[in-house]
């Protein structure tokens, strides 16, 4: 019978079985004036929005329609990206 050898530097797995992908998460605020228009941006699955993430035109968006809560847009609700319609 042959030893076992440890590969160095070569992680080894402990499963066969792929770890299932995290959810991701948008914050979604829907315009209250124009039919079908909304703004998306990533967030967690508590809503909360990491702003140096986002590029810049996103960043925009997202200050844009959070300072217009209730006059342009409802209150944003977090949707997992996997309920997206198509």
């Amino acid at each position: 019978m042959t030893p076992r050898r440890r590969l160095e530097g070569i992680p080894l797995r402990t499963s066969l079985h792929p770890e299932p992908k995290k959810p991701t998460y948008e914050l979604r605020f829907v315009s209250l004036r124009r039919e079908g228009a909304t703004i998306a941006v990533p967030c967690g699955e508590n809503g909360v929005v990491d702003l140096d993430q986002l590029e810049d035109e996103a960043r925009d968006a997202y200050l844009y329609a959070h300072m217009l809560v209730g006059l342009e847009f409802a209150r944003p609700t977090v949707i997992c990206a996997c309920e997206r319609p198509t």
